[in-house]
């Protein structure tokens, strides 16, 4: 942990990048140097949103998202599986990160939940392309979203499951 708290600190300190990489959080930051999954990966996050800005970035973002990943954290282990996708192009590795958020997710039944297994399948996403599947996971996503009284993100499912889930909801 204390390597990955000096990189992260090297990254801040840098004079070049310092308006471009705030400190996170100091809250947030003790929580994750506890252990606290969640904030692990709010870390992770934040790393990975400056990753453009080079290889140390990455490498603490990966760090922090490995520690919230361990802990069973299906968003975290699905941002590894897009780290690992994008920026090392090492499918192989992608694929295992992304199978274990596939069965992280299933085993939850929030609408969160539900909308990133329906983009996996829809997209075929550490799996093959299962439009069956995405159809399914789409209605979960809408009827979850109605029992957790919150709007859904229209817009994030593709037109033809959109259509499928209106007619289904009878919308």
């Amino acid at each position: 942990m204390s390597e990955l708290l000096k990189r992260q600190r090297r990254i801040c300190r840098r004079g070049i990048l310092r308006p471009a990489i705030p400190a996170p959080p100091q809250d947030v930051l003790q929580r994750g140097i506890k252990g606290d999954a969640e904030a692990a990966y709010q870390l992770g996050c934040w790393f990975y949103d400056y990753h453009m800005y080079g290889e140390e970035c990455v490498q603490v973002s990966k760090r922090w998202l490995e520690l919230a990943a361990r802990e069973g954290m299906a968003e975290a282990q699905w941002l590894l599986g897009e780290l690992y996708r994008s920026y090392w192009n090492d499918d192989r590795v992608a694929d295992v990160w992304f199978q274990r958020a596939i069965a992280g997710f299933e085993k939850r039944t929030d609408s969160e939940a539900y909308r990133f297994l329906y983009a996996m399948f829809y997209e075929g996403t550490g799996t093959r392309v299962d439009k069956e599947k995405a159809r399914e996971y789409a209605l979960k996503y809408v009827r979850r979203c109605r029992q957790e009284n919150v709007q859904p993100v229209w817009v994030a499912l593709e037109p033809e499951i959109r259509e499928y889930v209106m007619e289904q909801e009878g919308l």
